[in-house]
């Protein structure tokens, strides 16, 4: 029977996930996969809150899989190539993420797999346009957000949809996580040993079923609101989608279907959203922004250099009330 490995990054769902769709349509088995490896993210390192996130979503997915995710731990390109050897996988199937890193990995991971005979196909769920479709009419990419918007808008916002269908997943169709030597999530070391995260569990429901029910809410008691209400620091007039985007719990797509009705109103928020999408956009065509500027009058910029302050600042103590506000706020939540 052919078998195919999902392996599950920033993309935790299972609606609007075509790389789990494409597998269930075309093989008798699938492994659904995750592999722990933070160490590959170099200086982008998730931090204690975002591993905090991570298990908990990892939690949600492994339920969404009737307790069938296969977690690992280790170096991306051996445990991959572990397990389509135990699996004897005929495809390996994910869906793309843009940081410069993570494309270098997943093209030699994409050469590795291929030269060993295995089928690998890499989708797209996490942008609603890829970037390298987004040129402007000189064949460039844009540099400069309000030109890349309305081109996007022009194009027209898409809002089709993968669904997978559950009865394959009930079916026993998605493999058992302990025929392939899966790992206890706790033994991944994702929550904090100080108890220090009462306040983000008391701000955050982390699960697919939070997440759709945040943005059905949003849409129709907020939307009409967030032109003006965004720009109100004391009022929480805002989506509060961000984390659900950037973990894959809801995908870009479905946001975009979720305001279609709203006609006009949405279109400041969408907005907002094609701010996410210009940022993954001007990484993946100018990867030298991770850590310099675009623009090289600002190579040279007189950074201050004061731990004590900078400390200040990260703890919400600078004597500047809104920027305290804002840092505790994040410091407490894990969001601001």
């Amino acid at each position: 029977m052919s078998l195919a490995i999902v392996w599950f990054r920033r993309d935790l769902r299972l609606h609007d996930n075509p790389a789990l769709v494409h597998a269930l349509a075309n093989h008798q088995r699938v492994v659904a996969l995750y592999i722990h490896a933070p160490e590959e993210d170099g200086d982008w390192a998730p931090g204690g809150a975002s591993l905090w996130w991570l298990h908990h979503a990892l939690a949600d997915l492994d339920e969404q899989l009737l307790g069938r995710l296969v977690l690992r731990r280790g170096g991306s390109v051996e445990e991959l190539t572990r397990l389509v050897d135990q699996a004897g996988a005929a495809a390996v199937y994910w869906n793309r993420l843009y940081e410069p890193a993570a494309i270098a990995r997943d093209t030699a991971i994409k050469q590795d797999l291929r030269a060993r005979g295995v089928e690998v196909e890499s989708f797209a769920a996490s942008l609603l346009f890829e970037p390298w479709r987004v040129l402007n009419r000189q064949g460039q990419p844009f540099r400069v957000f309000t030109p890349y918007w309305k081109h996007l808008v022009a194009q027209g916002l898409p809002d089709n949809q993968a669904a997978v269908d559950k009865a394959d997943i009930a079916s026993g169709v998605v493999d058992a996580a302990a025929e392939w030597s899966s790992l206890p999530l706790s033994t991944l070391g994702l929550l904090p040993t100080i108890p220090w995260d009462q306040g983000i569990a008391a701000a955050w429901r982390v699960s697919r079923a939070a997440a759709e029910a945040r943005l059905d809410e949003f849409v129709a008691t907020e939307l009409d609101r967030y032109d003006t209400g965004r720009d109100l620091p004391a009022t929480e007039q805002v989506s509060r989608l961000s984390p659900y985007l950037h973990f894959g719990q809801l995908g870009p797509r479905e946001v975009v279907a979720a305001c279609r009705g709203a006609g006009g109103v949405a279109l400041p928020f969408l907005r907002e959203l094609g701010w996410r999408e210009f940022a993954a956009y001007q990484l993946y065509h100018f990867p030298h922004t991770s850590d310099q500027p675009l623009d090289d009058r600002f190579a040279h910029f007189p950074w201050r250099d004061d731990p004590v302050q900078l400390r200040a600042w990260q703890q919400g103590q600078t004597g500047v009330p809104l920027v305290d506000a804002g840092m505790r706020q994040l410091w407490q939540t894990g969001w601001m």
